[in-house]
C-alpha cells in the first residue's frame, strides 16, 4: 500500500478560466518530485473533455466520486487540496473519507488579510472545538505556486519589445482582453502584442485576424508562459498567481480587475510597486486609452525591485507543508523568503556585527553608502538570489546563492553558497534547517561553499548537510530530499 497521497478537488471547466487548474497542476508537480503519488478530482465534471491535452500525464484525472475514494483508499494517509469556490462553506463528502489527514484550502484572493497575497488553511482531520486544535494558517506571496521554470527563467529574462496580454479564459476576461485591443489599435500601437488564452468555448471569439491594426499573435493552450513572459517589455493580466508569476521574473504589468474578488490582490499588487492597478469597468473608451498610453510609455515603476516575496519556488514550499501536514511533524521554526529592497537596513545592521565579520572574506564592516550600492546590484543581478531567514516576523540570517554559469549560460553547473545566522538565534539549529529547506527548494542543483579555516561551526554545518570536501571547498551533488521540515507558521 502506498505511504501517502495528495487528492486536489478543483473546477476544471473553461469557463472559470484555468487558475485553478494551473495551481493544482503546479503544486502536484513539486509534490511528484518528492515521489508523492497525486491525482485531480472534479465532482461536477463532465468527463475529461475539460482537461484533455491540459493535464500532464502522470497527474490523473478523476471525474467520479467512486474513482476518488478508490484513489485515496490505497493509502495509509492522504490530504485533500481544495482550489474550488463550490466548498468556500464546507468540504465535499471526500474530505471525510478514513484515512484523510487534513485538507488544505486555498482562499479566495479577496478572503485574505490586506497585508499578504495569499492565505492558505491547513485543516488537520483532528481539528475542532473539541480539540482545541485550530487550522494551521499559512499566509504569503512567497507560496504563490507556480512551476520552478520561473524561477529559472528569472535569470534568462531578455525583453524584445513584446507586449504580453493574459487576462484569463472567462467570458469576462475575454470582453476585457477585447476592450484593451481595440484601444491599443486606438493608440497605433505598433509592437507585437503575444494574447495568451485558453482553449475552450469561449477561445474562438478572438482571432488575429479581428485587429488587422495590430501585430497580434494568439497563443492558445500553453500549459507555460514562462517563455512568453520572460521575454515581454511589459505585460497586462488579471490580479491572479499569473501577476505572481510576471513579478518573479520582473516584468512591470498593468494589473486589470475583471472581478470583485480580486480587488484586495490588485491592491496588495499596487501597494507592493509590482504593478499599476486599472478596472476597466470604471473607465470610458477616452480614460482606458489614457491609462493604457501611460503605462506603455512612460518608464515603468514596477518590477524586479517590486516589494513582493515571490520566487518561483511557491509550490515547492507548499509541498513541504503538506508532506508535514500529512506525516504529523513537528511545525518548522524557520521561513525562507526571497529578499526585497524592503530588507536593506536589517541586513545592512546582520552585515556589521562583529560575530558576522569574523568569518566574511572581507572582515571589514560595510558603510550604508557602499553596502546600498551592493545590496542594489546584487538584488539586479540575474545571477544571484538572496534569501532571509524569518523565526515569526523577526529576520534571523540569510542564504546568498551566486548562479556559476556553464558555458551556454542556459543551466548553471552550480551554485556557491553563502549563510550568515544572527548570533540571537545562535543555538537554535536554523543555520541547517536554512540549508535543507534550500535543498528541497533547488534539489536538481550542485552547491558549492568556501570556508575560512579557523570557521569550525560553518565546517560542522556544511559537513551535516551533506557536502563533501574537495580541492580546497566544499560540494554537495544533486540529491532529491524527502522533505523532512514540517510546515511554516503564518507569515
Amino acid at each position: 500500500m502506498t505511504t501517502s497521497v495528495v487528492l486536489f478537488v478543483a473546477a476544471t471547466s473553461a469557463r472559470v478560466g484555468r487558475g485553478h487548474l494551473n495551481r493544482c497542476i503546479a503544486i502536484s508537480d513539486a509534490l511528484q518530485k518528492t515521489g508523492m503519488p497525486t491525482a485531480l478530482y472534479d465532482p461536477g465534471a463532465d468527463g475529461v473533455t475539460g482537461v484533455a491535452g491540459l493535464l500532464p500525464v502522470n497527474l490523473p484525472f478523476l471525474s467520479t466520486q467512486q474513482e476518488a475514494e478508490e484513489f485515496l483508499a490505497q493509502a495509509d494517509r492522504s490530504l485533500v487540496f481544495l482550489d474550488d469556490y463550490r466548498y468556500r462553506d464546507g468540504p465535499p463528502a471526500i474530505a471525510g473519507s478514513e484515512n484523510v489527514q487534513a485538507v488544505a484550502m486555498l482562499d479566495d484572493f479577496d478572503e485574505t488579510p490586506a497585508d499578504v497575497g495569499l492565505l492558505f488553511r491547513l485543516t488537520r482531520a483532528d481539528s475542532s472545538e473539541s480539540t482545541g486544535k485550530a487550522p494551521l494558517i499559512l499566509a504569503g506571496e512567497h507560496l504563490a505556486p507556480m512551476r520552478d521554470a520561473f524561477f529559472r527563467a528569472r535569470r534568462l529574462r531578455k525583453p524584445d519589445g513584446t507586449l504580453l496580454i493574459c487576462l484569463g479564459a472567462s467570458p469576462a476576461g475575454l470582453d476585457a482582453t477585447r476592450l484593451l485591443l481595440e484601444s491599443l489599435e486606438r493608440l497605433g500601437w505598433t509592437q507585437p502584442v503575444n494574447l495568451a488564452v485558453s482553449p475552450g468555448p469561449n477561445g474562438p471569439r478572438l482571432s488575429e485576424h479581428s485587429f488587422p491594426g495590430l501585430d497580434l499573435r494568439i497563443h492558445s493552450g500553453l500549459t507555460d508562459l514562462s517563455s512568453l513572459m520572460a521575454s515581454a517589455d511589459k505585460a497586462i493580466c488579471s490580479p491572479s498567481v499569473t501577476s505572481y508569476e510576471l513579478a518573479t521574473l520582473g516584468v512591470p504589468m498593468l494589473v486589470v480587475q475583471i472581478a470583485d474578488n480580486q480587488t484586495r490582490l490588485a491592491m496588495h499588487l499596487e501597494r507592493t510597486g509590482a504593478a499599476r492597478r486599472l478596472r476597466t469597468a470604471d473607465l470610458s473608451s477616452s480614460e482606458l486609452a489614457t491609462e493604457l498610453n501611460d503605462f506603455l510609455f512612460s518608464e515603468s515603476d514596477t518590477g524586479r525591485f517590486s516589494g513582493l516575496r515571490c520566487d518561483g519556488l511557491g509550490a515547492r514550499r507548499i509541498a513541504r507543508h503538506l508532506r508535514g501536514v500529512i506525516d504529523n511533524r513537528p511545525k518548522a521554526d524557520l521561513r525562507l523568503e526571497i529578499a526585497t529592497m524592503q530588507d536593506l537596513q536589517p541586513l545592512f545592521r546582520l552585515q556589521c556585527l562583529p560575530e558576522i565579520r569574523a568569518h566574511a572574506r572581507n572582515p571589514e564592516p560595510p558603510s550604508l553608502e557602499g553596502h546600498t550600492n551592493w545590496f542594489t546590484a546584487m538584488h539586479a543581478d540575474p545571477a544571484r538570489e538572496l534569501f532571509m531567514m524569518f523565526v515569526d516576523e523577526a529576520m534571523a540570517g540569510f542564504v546568498r546563492i551566486d548562479r556559476q554559469f556553464d558555458g551556454q549560460g542556459q543551466k548553471p553547473d552550480q551554485y556557491e553558497i553563502s549563510i550568515a545566522v544572527d548570533p540571537a538565534f545562535w543555538g537554535r539549529g536554523l543555520a541547517r534547517q536554512a540549508l535543507n529547506y534550500l535543498f528541497d527548494l533547488l534539489p536538481d542543483d550542485v552547491f558549492i561553499a568556501h570556508v575560512l579555516p579557523d570557521n569550525g561551526r560553518s565546517h560542522s554545518l556544511f559537513q551535516a548537510t551533506g557536502f563533501v570536501w574537495r580541492d580546497g571547498r566544499y560540494e554537495r551533488p544533486p540529491a532529491v530530499t524527502d522533505m523532512k521540515s514540517g510546515p511554516e507558521p503564518v507569515s
